[in-house]
C-alpha cells in the first residue's frame, strides 16, 4: 500500500491519555487528497490497562481554534486493540471541511502501552474471507 507521508495522522502515535492525531491535514492545499481516497487506521502497538479506545474523526474550517465537527465514532474495546489490527478502512467521507484529524478517547484507565498509525491512503486492500 502506498503511503503519502504528508497524509499520515498518526505515524506509531503512542495513546497514552485521550489525545489528538499528531497531525491535521489540510484538504485543500497542494498535496491533499483530490480524487477517491480512504481513511486507514491501525494498532501497531498492543495496548494495555484500558477498557476502550474511541476513535474520533473530527473536521473544522478553522484548523481545530474553535470550530470542530464529530463526522464519526468508532469505539474499540481492549480485546480487538491487538498487534497490526486493522480498525479502520473507509471511504472519506464527503461531509468534510478543509481540516481533518483524528482524535482518541481513552476509556478506563490510561494504558502505559499502545500505538496507533492513521493514514489517508489512496486504496485498501480488497479482502476475501
Amino acid at each position: 500500500m502506498y503511503i503519502d507521508k504528508d497524509l499520515v495522522y498518526s505515524a506509531d502515535q503512542a495513546i497514552t491519555a485521550t489525545a489528538a492525531s499528531t497531525v491535521v491535514v489540510n484538504q485543500i492545499k497542494p498535496g491533499g487528497p483530490h480524487r477517491k481516497a480512504y481513511l486507514f487506521v491501525k494498532c501497531s502497538e498492543v495496548f494495555n490497562t484500558l477498557t476502550s479506545l474511541d476513535i474520533i474523526f473530527q473536521t473544522s474550517d478553522d484548523n481545530f481554534s474553535s470550530d470542530t465537527t464529530e463526522v464519526f465514532k468508532v469505539n474499540f474495546l481492549l480485546a480487538v486493540l491487538a498487534l497490526d489490527a486493522v480498525l479502520i478502512e473507509i471511504d472519506i467521507p464527503m461531509t468534510i471541511k478543509q481540516y481533518t484529524r483524528f482524535y482518541y478517547a481513552v476509556n478506563g484507565t490510561d494504558p502505559t502501552t499502545g500505538k496507533i498509525y492513521s493514514a489517508i491512503v489512496p486504496d485498501i486492500e480488497k479482502r476475501i474471507v
